[in-house]
């Protein structure tokens, strides 16, 4: 299979000396190299720290025994030290000219802002003030999310930027939706006439969506604390898997099509009703054996904070495919497993003749694993041997890995590679941006109408109590990761 491979861009990533540049930038562009999928590009990653390159390297441990391809980035590897806030702009836009130059990048760049999105603008207006975003050559732009905290921040940050760059420049970052199975979606629903003539509400009967972690706040506590779960996950992985889930058949794979028909989705979710919305914090607990803190008492926490990290409710797509559809949403963090799973739950037909079958187990399933092992799973009613009317619950089961084998893309390597190709499929528009912020914004608005006494739920258990009761007096049950590969 031939690689595409984009024009000579030189890259520039912003925040390098963070952990996501550490655990996830820096490994996806070392696979890119490795694979030849990015060509000569030269990669400037930009920080504060005043080290040089080699000090840089042996700090974000870029060696070959961290991960493949790393001796191989390090010869596309730069850094450079500088205060968006109180250095020349000048000599730092001199520095990338020259090194455009130099690798015949015929003056094409990609900005990558892994950030704090307050930190934008000032990025932006330092590489305007250099001369960088004009004259020759391609100018585009990357914004990790979150966009904004809220729709009236992310609306005023929109309009700050679209000042220096144009809609087409922007690529506004879900990794999620770098997923290869997340992009397979598409062809699952669109390509295989066995699900899209059952994708409707007379064949289903609802559809959940899962994100659990293990994992507390980490070392992200000073951002995750004025944020919150639903900011933080649901806004942005969350409300677009279902997007994709939902979506009607664009009019074509151009990414243009693909965002349309996501955004008709979030523009038609409906709002969540206080008794229709959970949140909850974790307490103290026990994680795979081992004994955890509770979020308040994690470092960087206030004793007496009030942020959600974990959130759960019901909403519905106004469609003529989805009516009267629920659509439930679970996600958190310190839960009982480290999974991401999109149910859908298929209509139950099988009392009908079959009597006999265990209770809570007579829905076909069909998940749509995103985490740990990506693939697709489809639970169906089979007859036991020598009965007639006991069911046995069967699998067929599609693993990604064990498929196409385990080289396959990874989510910021599909993230790096569409930008320098200049492909926007898998990056989210402005219009899905307020949407999605329109629906959060009331989630929250509505949820402080409950008085919540936080914490509400143990470490390594699965979630509060009140978000079990939230499903169940819908006589449904959340579905449990099943077929899990270690």
């Amino acid at each position: 299979m031939s690689v595409e491979v984009p024009k000579n861009h030189v890259l520039l990533v912003f925040g390098a000396t963070g952990d996501l540049a550490q655990k996830k930038l820096l490994p996806a562009l070392a696979r890119l190299v490795r694979k030849g999928k990015i060509g000569e590009s030269p990669i400037v990653c930009i920080g504060r720290r005043n080290i040089s390159r080699d000090e840089y390297i042996d700090i974000m441990d870029v060696h070959e025994g961290t991960y493949a391809g790393a001796e191989q980035l390090k010869e596309q590897l730069h850094y450079y030290s500088v205060d968006i806030k109180e250095d020349d702009p000048e000599e730092f836009a001199q520095f990338i000219q020259e090194l455009s130059h130099d690798h015949n990048c015929n003056d094409n760049l990609a900005f990558y802002f892994a950030l704090p999105n307050v930190l934008f603008k000032p990025a932006a207006d330092f590489l305007n003030a250099g001369g960088l975003l004009n004259g020759p050559g391609d100018k585009k732009v990357a914004f990790e999310k979150p966009f904004g905290q809220d729709l009236e921040s992310a609306q005023e940050l929109h309009e700050q930027l679209t000042q220096l760059f144009n809609e087409e420049q922007i690529y506004r970052v879900d990794h999620y939706l770098g997923k290869e199975l997340i992009e397979n979606v598409l062809v699952f629903r669109f390509a295989n006439a066995m699900f899209e003539h059952i994708w409707c509400n007379s064949c289903i009967d609802h559809v959940q969506v899962t994100l659990a972690e293990e994992f507390g706040a980490g070392g992200r506590a000073d951002y995750y604390d004025t944020a919150g779960h639903v900011r933080d996950v649901v806004q942005s992985h969350i409300l677009q898997a279902l997007a994709l889930t939902a979506m009607e058949r664009p009019a074509s794979l151009d990414p243009e099509d693909i965002r349309d028909a996501k955004h008709i989705v979030l523009n038609q979710l409906q709002p969540v009703t206080s008794e229709n919305v959970v949140l909850g914090q974790y307490g103290s607990g026990k994680v795979k054996g081992e004994q955890v803190n509770g979020y308040r008492q994690e470092e960087d926490v206030p004793a007496d904070s009030n942020t959600e990290t974990f959130a759960a409710f019901k909403t519905y797509v106004d469609t003529d495919r989805w009516q009267n559809v629920p659509f439930y949403v679970r996600t958190g963090k310190r839960l009982d497993g480290n999974y991401v799973e999109i149910n859908v739950v298929l209509n139950d037909i099988s009392s009908q003749l079959f009597e006999e079958h265990p209770q809570l187990a007579n829905h076909d399933v069909i998940r749509i694993r995103l985490k740990p092992d990506e693939g697709i799973h489809i639970q169906f009613h089979t007859k036991q041997p020598e009965t007639r009317k006991r069911l046995e619950l069967t699998s067929m089961d599609f693993c990604y890995p064990c498929t196409f084998g385990t080289d396959t893309p990874e989510a910021y390597e599909s993230v790096f590679h569409e930008l320098l190709k200049g492909d926007h499929t898998i990056f989210v528009r402005w219009d899905e941006i307020q949407a999605s912020w329109r629906f959060t914004d009331t989630l929250l608005q509505t949820a402080v109408q409950h008085d919540y006494t936080f914490p509400n739920y143990t470490a390594g258990k699965g979630g509060p109590e009140a978000a079990i009761n939230l499903i169940e007096k819908d006589k449904r049950t959340w579905l449990t990761v099943e077929n899990k590969r270690e």
